[in-house]
């Protein structure tokens, strides 16, 4: 059953207008502190082990609760072997960073609920070859009288063979012993390729304003182009359609994000995420904010140089591990801007248009990595937004190669207002201090009081939509600090450049027909 129509969006819109005197920071790559990583359980048996698992993971904030003074509350639901995918639940103790990388120093999660099968026996079929799979908690909502953990199952294939033609979401109650599993549902008219491997939460004040209070977005990237040419990404809400929904219903959707697929043939024109190889494999994502600042990231294992299918040797249609590989593979974060998905839902953006305004590798963190062709560098991700803590599954394999999280803070983006605007007349942008730096450094500008503000106060007269970026010598942006409007005033922007190498940078302010360039050294 559905209860949204295309018409009916743009009378909600009208009604959730974003308040266009704010625009939201960006977190960037620096933004994220790594705290360091944990190892999952040690292996009881194959159905009860975390090796070759870690693909779907969801933070549980109720969960361990004896926790809380260490920093890191709360705990972690998410599958195991993946070949069973069932589920447990485990702490989170304390990360270490390891300089030796050695498994030794980490502390151990301890296990709170024993791994348990949440499938209710609807999506078995689909489990039998290269399951995918991907879970997100949220509390009750609406008419619901218990928290629930959200699912979504899938097939490396799903053209062929009995799982071909099945609804691919679920729910289940936190109890994984006793989980009363409910669905299965069709996510809108959405491909099966597209939506139904990573799964996370949007802020209720974004969902307020943009998406109709959907809370949830399932997605997919499918190696060789079939989800489409990057990650897709659609919201959706079970519980508006039922309590719980009936079983094979079709859930209404809102679309975030699609790239052209090749699935039925090569498309013209073709839309794809910027360096795309068909290698690429996004495993998971999650929707970061801070008191100030906000991204949707996706996380995964990016090709770079030649991509073939084949074998890691080359082009071999007839190998027994044929796939697509590329010439090096890399840990990456993709920092999506959540405002543009506000556009493709307002029809301004295509669902195509989105590009990631950073990216950040990340394979300097991880245990395993053997060598740069390395396939499947991590799993799933999830975010604690209270605490701001992320937390990134390193898969194993049976053996020393045991399956760890890796955790990072979220900080805020370091900008202040540091003098009045009485005397401001002009735009103005300083030279940072110290410089050059070794890791961190100010920067200070200027924002006058613009003539359309006059007639309000100064204390309330907004200016222009502000910019402070940071790009190398060849022009490529690295880094942006400052995005939104201010108030008329004096600022001091933070710049933490430990992620970055030696060498000559360039920061520039941008607002309102205004341009200023300055350049900063780095010296490590």
């Amino acid at each position: 059953m559905k209860y949204f129509k295309k018409y009916l969006y743009k009378v909600v819109f009208s009604l959730f207008v974003i308040n266009s005197l704010i625009v939201a920071q960006l977190i960037e790559p620096e933004n994220l502190v790594y705290m360091g990583a944990f190892l999952t359980p040690e292996w009881v048996s194959d159905t009860e082990c975390w090796e070759y698992g870690g693909t779907a993971m969801a933070y549980y904030p109720l969960g361990d609760a004896d926790e809380v003074a260490d920093g890191y509350p709360g705990s972690i639901i998410a599958s195991g072997f993946d070949v069973l995918q069932y589920f447990s639940e485990i702490s989170i103790p304390i990360p270490i960073i390891s300089a030796s990388k050695n498994i030794a120093e980490l502390n151990t999660a301890e296990t709170l609920q024993p791994f348990s099968d949440v499938t209710g026996g609807l999506f078995n079929a689909l489990l039998e070859e290269m399951p995918r799979v991907g879970v997100e908690y949220l509390p009750a909502q609406r008419e619901q009288t218990s928290n629930k953990l959200y699912y979504c199952w899938g097939s490396h294939f799903q053209e062929m063979g009995e799982g071909s033609d099945m609804p691919s979401h679920s729910w289940s109650e936190v109890d994984l012993q006793n989980p009363q599993t409910a669905g299965a549902w069709w996510l809108g008219n959405v491909s099966n390729y597209s939506g139904n491997d990573y799964m996370f939460s949007i802020p209720k004040e974004w969902a307020n304003s943009n998406s109709l209070n959907m809370l949830l977005v399932s997605g997919r990237y499918r190696d060789g182009g079939w989800s489409g040419f990057g990650p897709s990404l659609y919201a959706f809400s079970p519980w508006l359609s039922g309590n719980p929904p009936v079983n094979g219903d079709t859930l209404e959707v809102i679309q975030f994000l699609q790239y052209s697929s090749n699935y039925n043939g090569v498309p013209s024109p073709s839309y794809k995420l910027n360096n795309y190889e068909h290698s690429d494999e996004w495993t998971g994502g999650a929707w970061l904010t801070t008191e100030n600042s906000s991204a949707v990231i996706f996380v995964g294992t990016k090709g770079v140089g030649e991509a073939w299918y084949g074998n890691e040797n080359g082009p071999c249609l007839e190998c027994d591990n044929r796939g697509w590989w590329s010439a090096e593979f890399e840990s990456q974060i993709l920092f999506y801007d959540p405002a543009d998905f506000s556009s493709v839902v307002q029809g301004t953006m295509e669902p195509y248009e989105p590009q990631p305004y950073a990216v950040m590798n990340i394979d300097s963190v991880l245990f395993h990595l053997r060598s740069t062709q390395q396939w499947y560098h991590l799993g799933a991700t999830s975010y604690d937004r209270v605490n701001q803590l992320l937390y990134i599954f390193e898969p194993g394999r049976f053996g020393e190669d045991r399956t760890l999280v890796h955790v990072w803070k979220i900080k805020n983006s370091a900008v202040g207002i540091i003098d009045k605007p009485q005397t401001i007349n002009d735009f103005q942008l300083y030279q940072n201090y110290p410089n050059p730096f070794n890791s961190t450094t100010t920067i200070v500008y200027e924002i006058p009081l613009l003539q359309q503000a006059k007639h309000k106060s100064l204390e309330g007269a907004m200016g222009g939509l502000v910019t402070l970026k940071i790009y190398n010598i060849l022009g490529q942006k690295v880094a942006t600090l400052v995005n939104q409007k201010h108030k008329a005033g004096t600022y001091k922007v933070q710049f933490d450049a430990t992620y970055l190498s030696s060498g000559i940078y360039y920061y520039q302010l941008k607002s309102d027909g205004f341009s200023q360039t300055r350049k900063l050294v780095i010296l490590k």
